[in-house]
C-alpha cells in the first residue's frame, strides 16, 4: 500500500523496491537526507508538542565504505526488510532483502549485514 504497510492482494518484490531506491539514491538530496545522522525536529506550540531528535540507525551508514544509505522495514507478509546502497569506484549498487530475519547462532546477521555481505559479493564482480 502507499504507508508501506499489508494490504489486501498488496505486494511488491524485491525487484520493485531496488527500482524505488535507485531512482531514489540517484537524487542528491536524497543521498543527503539518507546520510543524516541526527537531527532535531522542533517544538510546535500549536499543537502542545515538544522538540524532539531523531537518530539514524542505520548502520550501514556508519560502518560500510561509500554507504549511501539505507532503510529497514517490518511487515507481517514481509517480515524484515532491508534496502540499502552504496558506491566505490564510480560503481553504484543497490541490495534489497525480503525475509532478512535475523537467525540463531554465530552467523547471525542483521538485515544491514546481509545487505553489506551482497554489497561486497556485488563489488567485487566485475563491471561488466
Amino acid at each position: 500500500t502507499p504507508s508501506g504497510l499489508d494490504g489486501p492482494g498488496q505486494f511488491t518484490s524485491a525487484y520493485d523496491l531496488a527500482l524505488i531506491a535507485r531512482a531514489c539514491f540517484a537524487d542528491p538530496t536524497f543521498r543527503r537526507y539518507a546520510l543524516t545522522e541526527r537531527v532535531r525536529v522542533p517544538a510546535q506550540p500549536a499543537l502542545r508538542r515538544k522538540g524532539y531528535e531523531i537518530q539514524n540507525d542505520n548502520q550501514l551508514v556508519y560502518r560500510y565504505p561509500g554507504a549511501l544509505g539505507g532503510k529497514t522495514g517490518f511487515t507481517d507478509l514481509a517480515r524484515h526488510t532491508y534496502v540499502g546502497a552504496a558506491e566505490r569506484g564510480g560503481r553504484r549498487l543497490v541490495v534489497t532483502l525480503l525475509g532478512a530475519e535475523v537467525g540463531p547462532g554465530p552467523a547471525e546477521r542483521r538485515g544491514w549485514e546481509q545487505g553489506a555481505a551482497l554489497l561486497d559479493w556485488g563489488f567485487a564482480l566485475p563491471r561488466d
